[in-house]
């Protein structure tokens, strides 16, 4: 198992550069912020994983394709599967010990969060149509507090 990482650009005019990598090898997607709120659906895969689940994925929309990112975890290890379009062949797959990947993640999420662009007046108007998902964010923080 390597050590999974995940890294977001900043979002412009609805598109962001987004990875996943294991040190050997990368998969990037530019990304759309229509139809698909998929920063807010990894946030919420963190509070999923958080909580036990073994399975959860997340679609990217490419415009006009997609991209499927699916969560396995088995006991200490979670597999990401990346499938980098809509013909879901030949997935690369990432794996990491559970906790490490699911902190990578939500890292990656945190180092999203503090740039500058959120805090636009018309940030959900001219940088990315969605919220950034605060609220889930610091949801996991407190229950990994908690633990």
């Amino acid at each position: 198992m390597n050590d999974v990482k995940f890294k977001f650009d900043t979002p412009e005019h609805g598109w962001m550069d987004i990875s996943v990598g294991d040190g050997e090898r990368e998969e990037s997607l530019v990304i759309s912020d229509v139809p698909c709120n998929s920063v807010y659906k990894l946030a919420y895969i963190l509070l999923a994983l958080q909580s036990g689940s073994k399975s959860e994925e997340v679609e990217f929309s490419l415009e006009p394709d997609y991209a499927l990112w699916k969560f396995r975890a088995n006991d200490n290890e979670l597999e990401i599967h990346v499938f980098p379009s809509s013909s879901r062949n030949n997935p690369i797959v990432f794996k990491g010990q559970r906790t490490k990947v699911i902190h990578r993640l939500y890292k990656a999420l945190r180092d999203l969060e503090t740039l500058s662009c959120w805090k636009e007046p018309d940030a959900t108007s001219i940088i990315w149509s969605w919220e950034f998902p605060y609220q889930e964010l610091n949801q996991f923080r407190a229950r990994a507090k908690s633990a």
